[in-house]
């Protein structure tokens, strides 16, 4: 129930999570959407962001997208619906070196050989979800559920080689995250609860498939690479496209939060608006 201090009607919001980067790759990026319940199930039309989700051979992933097909009309009408109203609305993304996290852990490793894989999967979510849901003030109060796209890294059921697999499997992040978020919400006497933590396959919710392709969006445009690939190309076309014609660019730099994790205890904050208008000066 809510504390005292709350005195409105709780508002139930909805926290999408995914992630991007493959074991092989230096960088590796997290990302999570928050949506108030109306905006999502009422607002940006539901019913139809479903449907769109759901047409195809194959589900609406970002790295996939290669401009064949009616693929790129897809990702218009993800984009465009998802974002049509955009308040309360909130992406917060985190980009952190997996080489790094392993140069640090390498003196524990011999005592706790998983650390490293403890380390991201049982606090960088925690930290960008808590963000996600701190400091709304004490008149307001916060119903969160919580979902994570099935496929994810450390998905025990996916078909990873066991090498590859972290030893933080499925079960345990949905239970960590239900425990740790609902600890910081006492011990910090935060406006908000948890009350649900599950995993989603794609084609299930939209709100999975609009978290995979802004991730993967704001990926894209961080790293600014000028590849001539035929995959490069139609992805660069559909993001200017899209910044251009729907509300994209107006989340991206009022309603997403960026954060880079070096050798240090804290994240340290970086304005989008720096990658993105160094992406427009290359590409526009």
């Amino acid at each position: 129930m809510p504390t005292q201090k709350a005195i409105a009607t709780p508002t139930n919001v909805r926290i999408f999570y995914d992630e991007s980067g493959k074991q092989s790759e230096k960088l590796h990026f997290m990302g999570a959407v928050l949506i108030p319940e109306r905006v999502y199930l009422e607002k940006n039309n539901h019913s139809l962001l479903n449907d769109i989700i759901k047409e195809g051979k194959k589900p609406l992933h970002f790295t996939d997208f290669n401009g064949y097909g009616k693929s790129t009309e897809r990702f218009k009408a993800l984009i465009s619906l998802g974002l049509e109203n955009i308040e309360g609305m909130q992406l917060n993304i985190i980009n952190y070196d997996l080489n790094k996290i392993e140069s640090i852990a390498k003196p524990i490793k011999p005592v706790l050989n998983d650390i490293v894989s403890m380390t991201i999967y049982n606090k960088l979510p925690e930290r960008l979800i808590y963000g996600l849901l701190r400091k709304y003030g004490q008149h307001a109060y916060l119903n969160a559920e919580i979902y994570i796209e099935e496929d994810s890294t450390y998905n025990k059921n996916s078909n990873k080689s066991k090498e590859q697999i972290p030893t933080l499997n499925s079960k345990n992040l949905k239970e960590t995250l239900l425990y740790q978020l609902n600890i910081q919400s006492v011990y910090r006497n935060e406006s908000y609860k948890v009350t649900y933590v599950d995993f989603r396959k794609k084609r299930e919710e939209y709100g999975i498939e609009l978290t995979d392709t802004l991730l993967g969006i704001a990926r894209f445009i961080i790293e600014n690479n000028h590849e001539t690939s035929t995959r490069a190309i139609a992805k660069r076309r559909l993001i200017i496209d899209l910044l251009k014609t729907t509300n994209l660019k107006t989340f991206l730099l009022e309603n997403t939060s960026y954060f880079e994790w070096h050798y240090s205890d804290q994240l340290k904050p970086i304005p989008f608006s720096t990658y993105l208008n160094l992406f427009l000066s290359t590409h526009v």
